[in-house]
């Protein structure tokens, strides 16, 4: 996901374009998906057992 939006960043801005990223932007990216990534799969496995 992360090399999409660098990606579709490179595309949108023209590939000779610098972007700086602010550190606590890029920690913090990182950061909530270390917890929305596993929140979203514990959710969906309590789902899938309660469907059983």
């Amino acid at each position: 996901m992360l090399v999409i939006g660098v990606v579709g960043m490179g595309v949108a801005l023209g590939w000779d374009t610098l972007v700086q990223v602010p550190v606590w932007a890029l920690s913090g990216a990182i950061g909530g998906g270390w917890i929305v990534i596993p929140t979203a799969k514990s959710a969906a496995s309590i789902r899938m057992y309660r469907a059983r």
